[in-house]
């Protein structure tokens, strides 16, 4: 399960927990955090494991470290202000804006759910890149639904990832629930083979399939065949492609998400 900021009024309860729901307990983290900012490991420690505080620079250093996002890096500043307030009133003061952002928030994961039409400039961004479409579908699996997991598998850093659901997420492709938990959003899209960006969606799977030939998994299957036949039978393949396809997505429906595959079909006249 992955923890959210927006969860928290202590900052460094906020970076314990997220070392510890890593694999491993997060051993290693801080060490690692530390080498990456340029920053000694005995001071992470004195600051998340003591009671030094930390320095408004290096808190923002840390949310681009962790891959925030712009209102997850200004609500984290918000509570290292809250921690390092001298008086009790300016205490008050950053306390009052962290519950209201928690709000506001809240009452902005309520709306989430509603379905809106998915514009040009959606799409254009959905189908520009492979990890769009494959992050939506491996979230909709129990072991890839956060962050971390998805990071992991993956292989790819933080940060990027972030990118790619930030945008699934408020374009209600995925919903990011308050405990962090990822879950397939209501929106749907469908490209047509007359749509602008057809041809760059077919070309991102067919790359992602070429780097997968060399891995030989047992499960995967790639075939070529180029032939000679007549006319009648071309057509009628066609059409029993199409038939196949229709098939498919009737089974694929219903079925439990357990699973991720890429079916691409080249039947073309050369």
């Amino acid at each position: 399960m992955q923890i959210q900021v927006f969860d928290y009024q202590d900052y460094k309860k906020y970076i314990n927990d997220w070392a510890s729901q890593l694999p491993k307990a997060g051993h290693g983290f801080y060490r690692k955090m530390a080498m990456q900012l340029n920053v000694s490991t005995t001071l992470l420690s004195q600051i998340f494991k003591g009671d030094k505080q930390i320095s408004l620079e290096l808190a923002h250093n840390i949310s681009g470290y962790l891959g925030m996002n712009d209102k997850e890096a200004e609500f984290f500043i918000l509570l290292v202000e809250f921690e390092k307030a001298g008086s009790h009133g300016l205490k008050e003061l950053f306390l009052k804006k962290i519950k209201s952002t928690q709000k506001e928030l809240k009452d902005l994961s309520r709306r989430i759910e509603k379905d809106i039409e998915i514009t040009d400039l959606t799409k254009s961004i959905y189908y520009s890149d492979w990890l769009y479409t494959g992050v939506r579908n491996l979230i909709a699996i129990d072991r890839y639904s956060n962050i971390n997991q998805l990071a992991e598998y993956l292989n790819l850093p933080i940060q990027k990832l972030r990118a790619v659901i930030d945008f699934l997420a408020e374009n209600n492709f995925c919903i990011l629930q308050k405990n962090g938990h990822l879950k397939v959003g209501p929106q749907k899209t469908f490209i047509s083979k007359d749509s602008p960006w057809v041809n760059q969606h077919h070309q991102n799977w067919r790359v992602k399939a070429m780097a997968q030939m060399p891995i030989n998994k047992n499960e995967n299957l790639f075939y070529t065949g180029p032939m000679s036949l007549s006319h009648d039978v071309a057509f009628k393949i066609k059409d029993e492609i199409s038939k196949f396809i229709d098939q498919l997505y009737k089974e694929v429906g219903p079925s439990k998400s357990e699973t991720v595959r890429c079916l691409n079909i080249d039947w073309f006249e050369y």
